[in-house]
């Protein structure tokens, strides 16, 4: 079941083009926003001064970001979207024989 602000999203028409699908541009909207606070607090107050690695303080947030998320983009699109990060995964991770030349 999609979330009110999801819904809303949609029917504002606020979408993007990313490739050939279209993705909504403010789907999650108040979820990303409170995560990404929560985080950069952490990264700028704790990670950067070597305080602390533990992200646990943001953990709720994430959680609640990913499940709307879930919830607001239809599972094809998902299943697209994640079978386009193994592929990037994939090339990233591959040796670079590009450099190799006669010896």
């Amino acid at each position: 079941m999609r979330n009110e602000s999801a819904s809303a999203d949609a029917a504002a028409g606020t979408m993007s083009t990313c490739g050939e699908m279209e993705v909504p541009t403010l789907v999650c909207r108040r979820e990303r926003e409170a995560y990404e606070t929560c985080f950069n607090a952490w990264y700028k107050g704790k990670f950067l001064v070597l305080k602390n690695d533990d992200m646990s303080d943001c953990a709720p947030l994430w959680d609640a970001y990913q499940k709307c998320l879930q919830s607001a983009i239809p599972a094809d699109v998902m299943s697209m979207v994640n079978e386009h990060a193994q592929e990037n995964d994939a090339k990233a991770n591959a040796p670079d024989t590009s450099a190799a030349g006669p010896s």
